[in-house]
């Protein structure tokens, strides 16, 4: 719903309701870094995991590509609005 109401305040141009939305999600915003961190971890654990098992982990860039494909563009959020970093 954030997303939305940025984009809402973007559209009609209204950069006072932008500053709200923005200032009062701040501390929303600085944890998001946070879940980043600890996904892009998890992605290191489970490359660590798969060599573990004695299986190939060359497959994962193209598990990301994939992904990313079907994710799209029309998902796109900003990467400091995102508690996942981009695929």
């Amino acid at each position: 719903s954030l997303k939305w109401q940025i984009v809402a305040s973007l559209v009609v141009g209204d950069v006072t309701a932008l500053q709200g939305v923005l200032l009062s999600n701040a501390p929303r915003f600085l944890s998001l870094s946070h879940g980043r961190g600890l996904e892009e971890e998890s992605d290191q654990e489970g490359a660590r995991l798969l060599i573990k098992a004695d299986i190939d982990p060359k497959g994962l860039p193209d598990f990301f590509r994939i992904m990313q494909k079907e994710e799209g563009a029309a998902s796109y959020i900003p990467e400091f609005m995102s508690s996942h970093p981009e695929t």
